[in-house]
């Protein structure tokens, strides 16, 4: 084989390559045709005007109803939102509670005044033990006496007495027994006896009984851990753009226990239940309302900011069957309105130091900033579809 290629076979070979370069060439001449192009369209420069603003107060009354009111003045269409959870926990029972026999017995009520004393029902008897005694009837003890013999007679009432509390240590033999509603200073003047054969009877038996106890404990559990799963249900619900204050959230509770309270019981399942209806609105109908408001109270505002409703006060007037009367206080910003296009026109070719000198010279501009979308350059284009004015508060 002939190693050197002939002359026909140098020329073949040199032309490949040309054309190899050729197309190398066009396709990176239409590469950079293509960039160019692309880089037209791209804006160079975002220039960001913060305005200052007016803050304007805002106090609205408002009907919050799910039912649609037309020619109504401060009334707002809304959804109503239903949700319900419960849930169930066990709690060891450890109130303890003297489920024993009260003691009972007759008492000699003894009068030395001289005027009748009556005793109610709700009086109360003190023993020397310190134990009280409430009487099973009402009566009226006699006043004192002077006989036809010239001896002084007191008056005197027997009554049957029961122990306030179950237990032996209200058992008494005898003693003498102070009236609750008689004055310190004649208590020895009015004042009961126990009679023979005593107060007696009374015996002790403690049990564990279901008390309030264990129903705070039980609902104390159940209770964040169903807040957090009622607002969940609720925010699962709530469309785009609705907002719900926690004001317009209205919660009912429900707690219950088995066995009831006061029921013997060793452990008791407390149950807890916690309904809420709600009254979300939308953000853009709750602006359209504040806006009309500062129209008629401010003459006109050429634009605001979209409110934060969380710094908003919300007060419940008036709670309706599917509606709710509200107070709505906050403040609106206004935002001073621009000739967007003067604008940009004294700023075009501009660098950035002379456009935010420019700028920050005019009426109700706070504050300038500029965003470069492409180039090195700090200076704005001379092309003014190059450059885009936002104004944001």
């Amino acid at each position: 084989m002939n190693p050197y290629p002939s002359r026909i076979q140098r020329s073949s070979g040199v032309k490949r390559k040309k054309r190899g370069i050729l197309v190398a060439a066009a396709v990176a001449g239409a590469a950079v045709a293509l960039i160019v192009l692309l880089f037209s369209f791209i804006r160079e420069v975002d220039i960001v005007i913060v305005p200052y603003t007016r803050e304007v107060p805002v106090s609205v009354e408002m009907e919050l109803s799910n039912e649609k009111k037309n020619g109504r003045d401060s009334f707002l269409q809304t959804r109503v939102v239903h949700a319900e959870v419960s849930d169930l926990v066990t709690i060891d029972v450890t109130t303890q509670e003297d489920r024993g026999s009260k003691s009972r017995g007759m008492v000699k009520l003894i009068n030395k005044t001289g005027s009748p004393y009556n005793i109610v029902l709700d009086t109360v008897l003190r023993g020397s033990n310190g134990e009280e005694y409430i009487p099973t009837k009402e009566t009226t003890v006699p006043a004192a006496f002077v006989s036809t013999e010239g001896d002084v007679v007191y008056g005197e009432s027997l009554i049957e007495v029961i122990a306030r509390n179950p237990g032996e240590r209200a058992n008494a033999a005898s003693g003498r027994m102070s009236i609750s509603s008689v004055p310190v200073e004649k208590g020895d003047r009015i004042y009961a006896e126990i009679q023979s054969p005593g107060i007696q009877g009374g015996s002790s038996e403690v049990v564990r009984v279901v008390g309030e106890e264990e129903l705070e404990k039980g609902r104390s559990i159940l209770q964040k851990k169903m807040e957090i799963a009622l607002l969940k249900k609720i925010q699962d619900q709530l469309q785009e753009g609705e907002i719900l204050p926690d004001v317009l959230l209205f919660r009912e509770e429900v707690v219950g226990s088995d066995p009831e309270k006061g029921a013997e019981a060793d452990t008791v399942d407390i149950t807890y239940a916690l309904k809420a209806e709600a009254y979300p609105f939308m953000r853009d109908k709750m602006n359209s309302i504040l806006k009309q408001k500062i129209q008629q109270k401010e003459g006109g505002i050429s634009q605001w900011k979209d409110p934060d409703y969380s710094s908003f006060t919300f007060a419940v007037l008036e709670r309706m069957e599917g509606a709710v009367s509200v107070r709505i206080e906050g403040t609106l910003q206004e935002i001073p309105s621009f000739d967007i296009e003067q604008l940009r026109q004294k700023v075009l070719g501009k660098t950035f130091r002379e456009a935010r000198r420019i700028l920050l010279a005019e009426e109700n501009i706070k504050d300038v900033r500029f965003v470069k979308n492409r180039g090195f350059r700090e200076k704005v284009p001379e092309d003014a579809k190059k450059v885009v004015i936002s104004i944001i508060p």
